[in-house]
């Protein structure tokens, strides 16, 4: 099929405007050249774009058509932003995670970045689940961490490094005296649980599944920082969360990690990125740093004591 601006915006035009003398006006076009712009298009799909007797209605090839033009018209505003990236060492950086990974992951790679693009300019940005995968999705953000998640049409996920997961709550906890536990031992306590849409509920909820029970909620947060906090400073309960946030909070005098035994306990963070982007050589490097640094840290883990 071969389609151009113009034909596209014919239809779109039509299904705005509902006349074909408004869409002249409206594309400096007169009657006769859309309608025989219309006349080619119905012959290359094979099928009428509107309906010719009573109102002016696009068909439902004409809708379709219609929105062909409208993902066309995105493909292109973002190959040609992407293509300014490209071009310069100065462009946009912009990232977007859960909180704990902004904080855990990012200072010292981003460091590296800055000393090699110093005008790089970096958006830093906090959200759930499917909040980073909308945003990579619609080019709001140039990649996203995430913990690793099923595969989704239009988007990569390469994982950078493997965290476990853990118990978090106050050290007074009757758990927090016999760990490590399994999570089937937390099944008769209460749980600060997260938001529907975050990742980390989906994968409480199917540890429970796994162990035949039920998870008692006496709380919902929105974030893993917010309910480690929960779990450690009030009697809500405790949480599933990763060890580094776990580790950094019981660092700073707050709560107790309580590890788990459970072989599955354990999350891919990956980056997630457009599979149709041209990345810009900043994303590039960002992302190689990224997974140095892990490799390297993993790598200082293994070491022997």
């Amino acid at each position: 099929m071969e389609f151009d601006s113009t034909d596209f915006s014919i239809v779109a035009s039509l299904e705005c405007d509902l006349s074909m003398s408004a869409a002249g006006v409206r594309l400096s076009l007169s009657t006769a050249a859309i309608s025989k712009r219309i006349k080619r298009m119905e012959q290359v799909i094979g099928a009428a774009i509107f309906y010719r007797h009573g109102e002016l209605k696009l068909t439902a090839a004409g809708l379709l058509l219609h929105e062909l033009g409208k993902n066309v018209a995105k493909v292109q505003s973002n190959f040609a932003r992407d293509l300014e990236l490209l071009k310069s060492d100065h462009g946009e950086l912009r990232i977007i995670a859960i909180a704990s990974l902004l904080i855990d992951d990012l200072p010292i790679v981003l460091k590296k970045v800055v000393k090699r693009y110093p005008n790089l300019k970096i958006n830093l940005c906090e959200g759930s689940a499917d909040s980073i995968i909308n945003s990579v999705r619609n080019n709001s953000a140039e990649v996203g961490l995430i913990g690793t998640v099923r595969s989704i049409d239009g988007l990569n996920f390469n994982p950078y490094r493997r965290e476990r997961l853990c118990l978090f709550g106050g050290v007074n906890h009757p758990l927090a005296e016999v760990e490590p536990v399994m999570f089937s031992q937390a099944k008769n306590y209460q749980f600060v649980g997260m938001a529907g849409s975050n990742l980390m509920a989906r994968i409480m909820e199917d540890f429970a599944k796994n162990n035949l029970f039920e998870i008692n909620k006496s709380l919902t947060a929105m974030s893993l920082e917010v309910a480690a906090h929960m779990a450690a400073q009030s009697a809500f309960g405790i949480c599933l969360t990763i060890e580094s946030v776990a580790m950094r909070l019981q660092s700073a005098g707050i709560g107790k990690m309580i590890r788990l035994l459970d072989e599955s306990a354990f999350m891919d963070i990956a980056t997630c990125t457009r599979e149709t982007a041209a990345l810009s050589e900043p994303t590039l490097y960002f992302i190689a740093m990224l997974r140095e640094h892990f490799s390297e840290k993993d790598r200082q883990l293994s070491l022997p004591f």
